[in-house]
């Protein structure tokens, strides 16, 4: 709901750029025998003889990059910041805040938790930690949160939203609407939301344990 980042514009060139300022954890280096075993494939000498790894190609863009910044900062020709600006690779990361309600958490949730990317995936896992964490994921069956959990991303295979658990079954769509009425209804009839919550928990509860004996 409130949102503060730092600013690209003013803070690109505030520091040298190093290998950490991106991601990088799935970049094959030399030592990845997956890619030598895939360039070998290509049986092109010429091809291979100009590949770099894409950690090499990443540290040959930072290089430039370090290049650009000190060229601005000794002539403040904007010039220069807007060759770091235009270049900036997009796995390049900087701080963001951001303040969220159980609302906001329960849209990213619903939408997120099988995302293609592994930091969605992480956000969904920390979103059932939290308290009452029921209201935020409808209650997904416990089979779908196993599924969650050992998910493994495919770039060939991985949905980028989701996929088949992007929308509440029907069942479950009508679990929410129960469970939003009821909500309605108990503030319509003056509950404080500390009640409300305890009420949550205590529906969560029986529905855990209806599943369980489902199981």
């Amino acid at each position: 709901t409130v949102a503060n980042s730092c600013s690209t514009m003013h803070k690109i060139h505030a520091k040298e750029f190093t290998l950490d300022d991106f991601s990088h954890e799935h970049l094959l280096d030399i030592n990845d025998n997956k890619l030598m075993d895939d360039l070998e494939q290509l049986g092109d000498d010429e091809v291979l003889g100009i590949l770099n790894t894409p950690v090499e190609d990443l540290q040959y863009t930072i290089g430039k990059l370090n290049a650009y910044r000190e060229l601005f900062l000794k002539t403040k020709n904007k010039t220069w910041w807007w060759q770091m600006i235009q270049s900036l690779p997009s796995s390049y990361n900087q701080k963001r805040t951001v303040m969220l309600n159980y609302e906001v958490l329960s849209n990213i949730y619903q939408h997120r938790r099988n995302h293609k990317l592994d930091e969605w995936r992480e956000l969904c896992k920390w979103i059932e930690s939290l308290p009452y964490s029921e209201v935020i994921t409808c209650n997904v069956t416990e089979v779908k949160k196993a599924e969650l959990k050992t998910f493994v991303g495919n770039s060939d295979t991985t949905p980028v939203h989701g996929g088949a658990f992007d929308r509440p079954t029907k069942a479950e769509q009508e679990e929410i609407e129960t469970l939003q009425a009821a909500i309605n209804k108990l503030r319509a009839q003056k509950w404080s939301e500390e009640q409300i919550q305890m009420v949550l928990k205590a529906w969560g509860d029986v529905q855990k344990e209806i599943q369980e004996m489902r199981s």
